[in-house]
């Protein structure tokens, strides 16, 4: 995937050196395909209510981003299904796992009328909370942005970055601050992958684990470990 992104940003880049008039993020040239989906449910919510914390990863105070991939056929089913990468064992069995119960759920992606084999990828974040708020670096990055503070708010958003890499809205927000600071090819990479983000990303599904000294809450279901 991010060699495929590489690519597309370098011609990106390449483009706009030709000429800056043309719109190289003409959506209108992009063929919209319609993302699978679980009928009369959220995907995001579903996965969020059944991916499991393992107790294991709790005990060894390990967190991290996982990315799973796979291609949904025609019928629905999941195939190729696998990890592409991930900081802990436990944690990828614990994504594989969860996004195998897709495979009978799904419909299939969608362009116009017809059904098409796409693939997709879904990150699960996995983090530990242990009372204290995590740093909202988002919304920092957003209140220097308004005072003016392009230089401070980009820091921000390369550490909200470097915290969660899938969100889409973060590579759009910090195309928005190299454009004040005059960072025009810059701004053009992040808008790409953005937009790549989201066509190619199935959902994000985030996985918290509230720590209380050896007690945890997840899902609202107190565990001792």
């Amino acid at each position: 995937m991010y060699r495929r992104f590489s690519l597309i940003l370098i011609l990106a880049v390449a483009l706009y050196s030709v000429s800056t008039s043309q719109n190289i993020t003409n959506s209108d040239s992009i063929p919209h395909i319609e993302k699978p989906r679980i009928p009369n449910e959220d995907i995001n919510e579903f996965l969020s209510r059944i991916t499991k914390y393992p107790v294991q990863a709790l005990k060894g105070n390990i967190q991290g981003n996982v990315l799973v991939s796979f291609s949904v056929e025609l019928n629905g089913q999941l195939s190729g299904l696998k990890v592409e990468s991930s900081p802990d064992n436990t944690l990828s069995v614990s994504s594989i796992d969860a996004t195998k119960t897709l495979t009978k759920t799904l419909t299939p992606a969608r362009q116009g009328n017809n059904p098409v084999v796409k693939q997709y990828y879904i990150a699960f974040i996995f983090r530990i909370e242990t009372g204290s708020e995590p740093a909202d670096y988002k919304t920092q990055a957003r209140k220097t942005f308004e005072k003016g503070k392009y230089e401070k708010s980009l820091v921000l958003l390369n550490r909200a970055i470097d915290d969660n890499p899938y969100d889409s809205g973060l590579f759009v927000a910090r195309a928005e601050v190299k454009e004040k600071l005059g960072d025009t090819p810059g701004a053009i990479e992040d808008k790409l992958y953005a937009l790549n983000l989201e066509e190619d990303f199935l959902t994000k599904v985030n996985v918290t684990a509230h720590v209380v000294s050896r007690t945890v809450l997840i899902d609202s279901r107190v565990v001792e470990y």
